[in-house]
């Protein structure tokens, strides 16, 4: 009976422990929108490169990006239709808009584009551009940048010290000594 009850508090105690020394590694997400955005370039095409806006960000101190996606729709809340185009983050080629169904959509076109070298992200901005292919209007819904970090190896949170086996043993012991003396002077 009191093996039982000595091998409980031990059980309760060593999970106890082990549960008061984990830590939760929290990841953190970043998100920024730039707004809708038209315009309506004039021939000779592809036209120059036309400012859409820049993202601006902070990447948390003590902090590694682990994930990072950009999105948009061609066609807009003016116009779900768009002239061709190609849309360029820091001069990278993120999203074509491309032939009929780019001028003849009858739905925003959602597009997404997922980052594979975040070197581009670690200064705190992400200029968008766009280069007109043919004539009409350039129309983009809202750009969306989320990008997700966590913290790095040398910042995490340390860990409590776990007991050693024996040091339980110890505290078991010693509760259940309390306990007999208790039960004892109950019975007295």
């Amino acid at each position: 009976m009191i093996l039982k009850f000595v091998r409980a508090r031990l059980a309760t105690a060593l999970l106890a422990s082990l549960f008061m020394c984990t830590t939760a590694v929290n990841a953190a997400v970043i998100v920024e929108v730039l707004p809708e955005f038209s315009f309506q370039g004039s021939s000779p095409f592809p036209t120059a490169a036309q400012d859409m806006g820049t993202f601006a960000f902070a990447i948390p101190a003590g902090e590694t990006i682990v994930s990072a996606m950009l999105q948009g729709t061609f066609g807009n809340s003016v116009n779900r239709t768009s002239a061709q185009h190609r849309v360029f983050a820091d001069g990278a080629l993120v999203a074509t808009c491309t032939g009929a169904f780019c001028e003849n959509s009858l739905v925003l076109d959602p597009w997404s584009f997922d980052f594979s070298n975040f070197s581009d992200l670690l200064d705190g901005s992400l200029a968008m551009t766009t280069v007109q292919d043919a004539g009409g209007i350039i129309r983009e819904g809202a750009l969306s940048l989320t990008i997700t970090t966590r913290p790095t190896q040398a910042t995490t949170r340390p860990t409590q010290a776990v007991p050693a086996p024996g040091t339980l043993a110890l505290v078991g012991l010693g509760l259940l000594g309390a306990n007999l003396a208790r039960r004892r002077k109950a019975t007295a």
